[in-house]
């Protein structure tokens, strides 16, 4: 017999969506899947994960770049800690590495899987945790800020009209995944050069616009290439088409202390509502 899903990667996260009824309900319109996470076992879901690891790997190697620093990390894998599924966007396994020339450097990546026909698409992969050094060893430090998938597990929901935060952030990062060639989405400047660049984060706030309703966030890119450069556009979901569309892309603002509630890509100037 099959082992149940764990109760806190399947039944505790099904109970928190079914307060948000609702807003469950127009986010998977915005977002169909084939399956849903009562169609597989965390055994089937750790299986597929191994495997997508392993057709990732040479030698037992797992090669994976940091979004955000560019630096390229050869890991091997240990264990996979935790599998997490959430309605309409598929399964989250936490899987724990350690770095091959320094085993005390200790990594989890989130993998995030969608159910594709009757296998599991792996769509993007995150640093969770990562080292930092700790007198003469390392620590495994949480990075901020946590990926949206992670969210549900942070916040009561409540009865409210409309999509949660974590919910437009994944259509929006479904979208970017989607036009992704190997990691590697294109993107053009204000003068119209198109330029390589890999996503470093989709990032709170999530906005509603006053004017016409829409929902918003800001996604960085890092730019491909010898010299780091950053770049911010904000994503838009039209909750009457359910179409995902890309806004005006500039120099993303070194401004890591600004407020949640500030956004930091161009919204155009726009009143709108913060979106839980």
């Amino acid at each position: 017999m099959k082992r149940a899903a764990s109760q806190y990667g399947r039944i505790r996260v099904a109970k928190w969506l079914q307060v948000a009824a609702a807003s469950t309900a127009l986010a998977v319109s915005v977002c169909v899947a084939t399956a849903t996470t009562n169609d597989l076992t965390d055994e089937e879901v750790t299986a597929a994960v191994k495997s997508a690891i392993a057709e990732r790997s040479t030698g037992g190697v797992f090669a994976f770049t940091d979004a955000r620093t560019g630096n390229r990390l050869s890991l091997v894998m240990d264990d996979v800690r935790i599998v997490r599924g959430l309605p309409v966007y598929g399964w989250f396994p936490n899987v724990a590495f350690h770095d091959k020339a320094a085993p005390a450097k200790k990594y989890t990546l989130d993998f995030w899987l969608m159910p594709q026909g009757d296998k599991l698409k792996l769509m993007d992969v995150r640093i969770h945790k990562a080292p930092r050094p700790d007198g003469a060893s390392w620590m495994s430090m949480t990075r901020a800020p946590l990926a949206w998938w992670w969210l549900p597990t942070m916040k009561r929901a409540s009865a409210v009209a409309g999509l949660q935060a974590w919910q437009v952030m994944g259509a929006i990062h479904k979208r970017i995944a989607e036009e992704e060639q190997d990691g590697v989405v294109t993107l053009s400047d204000a003068a119209g050069a198109s330029f390589p660049a890999e996503l470093v984060d989709v990032l709170q706030p999530v906005g509603t616009s006053k004017t016409d309703a829409r929902y918003f966030a800001c996604a960085d890119f890092r730019k491909l290439g010898s010299e780091p450069a950053f770049y911010s556009t904000a994503y838009w979901l039209d909750p009457k088409t359910k179409l995902v569309t890309a806004g005006r892309v500039t120099q993303a603002r070194a401004d890591g202390s600004k407020a949640a509630t500030e956004p930091h890509c161009d919204i155009g100037g726009i009143a709108f509502d913060i979106v839980d």
